[in-house]
């Protein structure tokens, strides 16, 4: 399914794709549909970036272990293995081609990540996330994955090779200091 035939999906299959409000500074929501991607050199409040990504590895695969001595101690180390160096790369490369507009600095945000996976085996919906943001992160479309306030997960049809499309939008009036 290519990138064109995933947003059809979600055009044909709209309720899937419709979230609750997303909370306001003062408790106030606003639907925060999907929209379309915007031609603007900064996006503006009420408005999303929507765009495709590859289905990423699970966090089994992208987390090593290692344990190894230092001083005389033992240490166990946490370690971004290649499959998941690998992803963050194709992930930082296909961000930068989409030219996408800017985030409002210091906005928290609202990120829905509609996956379709590669195949039928059985998947964590919680494991997609988490190597995703990272790799947003070091793809600089975010100063941080911390600035996400309302995350959302769902699952779509299974595709060949797997994508996730993702739903950026600035949530009104919340900054990162509040």
């Amino acid at each position: 399914m290519s990138a064109a035939d995933l947003l059809a999906y979600q055009e044909r299959h709209p309720r899937l794709f419709q979230q609750p409000p997303v909370p306001g500074p003062a408790g106030a929501g606003f639907p925060c549909a999907p929209a379309a991607p915007v031609p603007a050199a900064t996006l503006q409040s009420g408005q999303s970036l929507r765009f495709v990504l590859p289905y990423p590895p699970s966090l089994n695969q992208i987390w090593r272990a290692i344990v190894t001595r230092r001083g005389g101690k033992i240490v166990a180390r946490i370690l971004l293995s290649q499959g998941g160096r690998a992803y963050r790369q194709k992930v930082i490369t296909h961000v930068a081609g989409l030219d996408l507009p800017a985030l409002p600095g210091g906005a928290r945000l609202a990120l829905h990540l509609h996956a379709c996976a590669p195949d039928r085996r059985k998947r964590d919906l919680s494991n997609i996330p988490k190597a995703l943001e990272d790799a947003l992160t070091h793809a600089q479309l975010w100063a941080d994955d911390s600035l996400i306030d309302d995350l959302r997960v769902t699952r779509g049809p299974i595709t060949r090779p797997g994508h996730v499309l993702v739903t950026i939008t600035p949530i009104p009036g919340a900054t990162h200091d509040q």
